[in-house]
């Protein structure tokens, strides 16, 4: 072995960087999964949106979430954003962030941890579903006629099973039956 080693001493670096280089492509190769499941999940089921609770949101569009949250959400939901229009004191630092805000009152998220993050999520996910879903009905009314008639109005009527019970014998009668 230490024959051998007088021999690899001058190619020391580059099997060095050759295992190194190894250790770059296992990591890459494990890592890939991780970053396609994010481009399937975030990217194309979620539209590239991580989570429901925006950084900031015009005031109109939080009173029609508003609508569809109970006291008790509301109150927490509003107790995590400021609401700042263009009187307000740090109107000017947002301005150039949120241009909307020239317009309209904005509310901005407060500096809040992940756990309130995680909290605010199906609070703000279920809003933002009954909302969406109203508008498009309301762009759209044929297409939503149709798919609520799809979903729920034309299905055919589902008739009960025979009932086998070692306690009811093995008559096709129910027990309600006479």
């Amino acid at each position: 072995m230490l024959r051998l080693a007088k021999y690899l001493k001058p190619y020391l670096l580059l099997i060095l960087i050759a295992i190194a280089l190894l250790f770059v492509q296992a990591n890459a190769d494990l890592a890939l999964p991780d970053y396609l499941s994010n481009i399937v999940n975030y990217g194309i089921q979620q539209g590239g949106v991580a989570n429901a609770v925006p950084e900031a949101i015009r005031q109109s569009e939080m009173n029609r979430l508003a609508a569809f949250l109970s006291a008790e959400d509301k109150a927490a939901v509003l107790a995590d954003y400021t609401l700042i229009d263009k009187s307000s004191a740090d109107a000017s630092t947002y301005l150039n962030q949120y241009p909307t805000l020239s317009t309209e009152p904005i509310y901005v998220l407060k500096d809040v941890d992940k756990a309130e993050i995680t909290k605010l999520n199906p609070i703000m996910g279920k809003a933002w579903l009954v909302v969406s879903t109203l508008e498009q009905a309301l762009a759209d009314p044929a297409k939503a006629k149709a798919s609520a008639r799809c979903l729920a109005l034309t299905c055919p009527p589902c008739r009960p099973a025979r009932i086998f019970s070692p306690t009811w014998g093995n008559s096709h009668r129910r027990p309600w039956e006479k």
